[in-house]
């Protein structure tokens, strides 16, 4: 999403191939910037805050 993090703890485990997910992201990350969701679209949008 162009932005870099330094000093970020990374867990890392197995997911299952039949659920397509290509990364989870935490509540940690989430929280710097807002997260819009669109339900009815299917839309998922992450807007950093300014630094």
């Amino acid at each position: 999403m162009g932005r870099t993090l330094d000093n970020v703890e990374v867990h890392c485990h197995d997911l299952e191939p039949q659920l397509k997910v290509r990364g989870v992201i935490g509540i940690d990350i989430l929280r710097q910037g807002e997260l819009r969701l669109n339900l009815p679209r299917g839309l998922v949008q992450l807007e950093w805050a300014a630094p």
